[in-house]
């Protein structure tokens, strides 16, 4: 801990952010011996639904107290924080604020302030002392952008920026054309801190001084523990980046050397081009050499009621058949699947949005791994969506016994298998939609595609078992939805009473410009 503060004393810096919790007392010692100044900071990132509520009030306000009444003694300590990024609208934060502002005051006089997102509609930050921000941006223009309306806002208050950084990948040093590499992060405190100096600030925090380890896996870090959140001016065993003396550099007042461009190029993973073609080459041949894979591809798409008929009156398609297709498409969808997920990966509402999903840490760690290699993405994820298929095929087995037909397992999984046949078209979307995601035009329409597309295979599924079990294709319809209508219910009533989804969703929704 003292190593740490000899060096962040030496990086010229002056204060040190305590961001989301408050440090233990002996850090306190260190900055009061060294001469920093520390912001303390209680643990609280919430919704407006959490902080309205009296009981997590009263805890929060406990919190501050003991905050307050420990540290309150040390020198170094230049302001207090009740929290960061938490919902900054409505009537509840208001009342959260006020009531935990009030108890700090009437223990100690130090400012107030909590790390907010640059929204216009923060109704909280007026009733604090600091009007500090936190800033994602990615380009320098955006970033001096959002400088001026945090300014624009606040003309007559103290401002600082709370929190701004960026990623680096450990023993990256290809020129700062690599978005993750050494030279990067030094030149992005370069521009970032000449731009906040420009614009008269009073004050900004680097994020971070060192790498740390996180709560839970993230699918935005890059390196190779998914929990490893790799932002530090110095590395998790305390290596000094290019970085740590391009900010020594500015708050030293001092020139430093140009930093090498490199040559990058980010390219798409050749593995869904090779995926795709193994598929393509696969079904050509199944379609070419096959007379009654042929025909069964071509009467499910053009003719699908007098496909299931045939279906329906035991003229079964082989197995075979239906396997190879549902292992096909299985691999299609998995490769788009990848192709978005590996598009979005530094997506920080995704990332947050998949901790809310995905309860079990091993579950989301999992993911990230996966979602980092590609083609284990695709090899795991098609042949767990084939078994998916084949339990949808037993679970119609039910209705066979309601409906006392005379169907077997193989006929309810044709049903399914040839109802998905339209999704062959991912095979060559998913070779190139790595590369045209690069054009976020291009992003919207392609989930657009894949959704209109997801919604009319359901639909064929729906008809399919309409024709099969004979049964009025609006009774099945109307039963299909009003059962995926019931699932969903039961996931929302599950997350919402169990974690409080609901409010963190929104919260979530509410930041997503700030966030992605």
């Amino acid at each position: 801990m003292e190593r740490d503060v000899i060096a962040i004393k030496t990086l010229g810096a002056n204060c040190i952010r305590f961001a989301d919790h408050p440090p233990h007392p002996y850090m306190l010692n260190l900055c009061d011996r060294y001469g920093l100044f520390a912001l303390v900071e209680l643990p609280i990132s919430s919704p407006a639904e959490v902080l309205a509520d009296e009981g997590y009030r009263e805890t929060a306000a406990g919190l501050a107290r003991e905050m307050v009444q420990r540290d309150r003694s040390h020198v170094s300590v230049l302001g207090w924080g009740i929290g960061n990024e938490f919902e900054v609208t409505g009537a509840g934060p208001q009342t959260f604020v006020r009531q935990i502002v009030q108890q700090i005051r009437s223990l100690d006089a130090r400012p107030t302030y909590y790390g907010g997102l640059l929204l216009p509609a923060d109704s909280c930050a007026p009733l604090v002392d600091l009007a500090a921000v936190n800033l994602y941006a990615e380009s320098g223009k955006e970033f001096k952008a959002q400088l001026e309306r945090w300014r624009s806002w606040h003309k007559d208050r103290p401002l600082i920026i709370s929190r701004f950084g960026a990623e680096v990948e450990e023993q990256n040093k290809n020129g700062y054309s690599d978005p993750l590499s050494q030279q990067n992060q030094a030149r992005f405190y370069l521009q970032r801190l000449e731009a906040v100096r420009s614009l008269d600030y009073d004050g900004a925090f680097v994020w971070s001084f060192n790498d740390w380890q996180g709560d839970r896996p993230a699918l935005t870090v890059h390196s190779a523990d998914p929990t490893l959140c790799s932002m530090g001016l110095v590395s998790a065993a305390r290596e000094k980046r290019i970085a740590y003396d391009a900010v020594r550099s500015v708050f030293e007042a001092e020139k430093f050397s140009a930093l090498p461009q490199g040559t990058y190029s980010a390219g798409a993973p050749i593995v869904y081009v090779l995926s795709g073609f193994i598929l393509l080459v696969f079904l050509a041949y199944l379609y070419n050499a096959n007379r009654r894979f042929r025909e069964s591809m071509n009467r499910s798409l053009l003719n699908s009621y007098n496909f299931f008929a045939d279906v329906r009156d035991q003229h079964s398609v082989p197995l075979l058949h239906s396997a190879y297709l549902g292992l096909i498409v299985s691999f299609a969808v998995m490769v788009v699947a990848s192709s978005f997920l590996l598009h979005f990966r530094d997506n920080r509402f995704l990332d947050d949005l998949l901790s809310l999903i995905l309860v079990r840490d091993d579950l989301k760690a999992l993911l990230v791994l996966l979602v980092r290699d590609p083609l284990r993405f695709i090899l795991i994820g098609g042949t767990t969506f084939f078994f998916c298929l084949v339990c949808v095929g037993v679970l119609l087995l039910g209705l066979r016994v309601i409906l006392k037909t005379r169907l077997r397992f193989y006929h309810l999984f044709t049903v399914v298998i040839w109802s998905l046949s339209p999704l062959i078209v991912l095979i060559p979307v998913g070779m190139i939609l790595f590369r045209v995601m690069e054009s976020a035009i291009y992003v919207v329409p392609a989930l657009l595609l894949c959704g209109v597309l997801l919604i009319w295979v359901f639909l064929r599924v729906l008809k399919g078992i309409s024709i099969v079990f004979d049964v009025r294709r609006v009774r099945v319809f109307v039963l299909g939805l009003t059962g995926l209508l019931c699932v969903l219910g039961a996931l929302y009533a599950y997350y919402d009473l169990a974690l409080g989804a609901r409010g963190y969703f929104l919260f979530l929704l509410q930041t997503l410009a700030i966030g992605s």
